[in-house]
């Protein structure tokens, strides 16, 4: 029911709109993929730490990082850092690659806040008791203070400088 004139002009106009699209890139020459590098951290408090989203996509998607459901402002590079965390600062976060196509979500990462007493130190993920000879007076460390040439603590555990002695300070029944 359309002349041949109106037929042409019709194609001209959607093969414009198709160069127009193919120009813009919407469409993914390669999809978007996104997950989180170390999906379980724990973190001293007060401390500082990275998570890792590593996406690939191309053209590259944008990055938006959520914290418990909660979009993270202005958070919108491949790493994400934490700094000075508190314990607000835990839980779950996950980044989402956004494209004009589609937006993909990465695994969960779970971040833990660890607080240590003092006499402990942080390593490896736990609080430890500072050896014998050792102490340490603060909380949230991560390396307990020496007591000195020939002075030793007479447990594990030392909070203060004065459970440092020398050996014949210690009574042994």
């Amino acid at each position: 029911s359309r002349s041949i004139k109106d037929t042409n002009r019709l194609l001209i106009e959607v093969s414009e709109w198709l160069t127009i699209l193919n120009y813009s890139n919407i469409f993914c020459a390669v999809p978007p993929n996104v997950s989180i590098e170390d999906p379980s951290q724990i973190a001293l408090l007060g401390s500082s730490i990275n998570i890792i989203c590593n996406v690939t996509g191309e053209p590259r998607p944008k990055i938006s990082w959520y914290h418990n459901g909660t979009l993270h402002l202005g958070a919108n590079e491949d790493v994400l850092l934490l700094s000075n965390i508190q314990q607000i600062q835990a839980e779950i976060y996950n980044c989402i690659a956004e494209k004009v196509v589609a937006n993909i979500s990465s695994n969960d990462a779970e971040i833990f806040v660890k607080e240590c007493p003092p006499g402990t130190f942080f390593g490896s993920g736990i609080c430890s008791l500072c050896d014998i000879g050792m102490y340490q007076p603060e909380k949230n460390q991560q390396k307990c203070i020496a007591c000195g040439s020939g002075l030793k603590t007479s447990a594990t555990g030392s909070k203060e400088v004065s459970g440092c002695a020398g050996k014949s300070h210690f009574v042994f029944i």
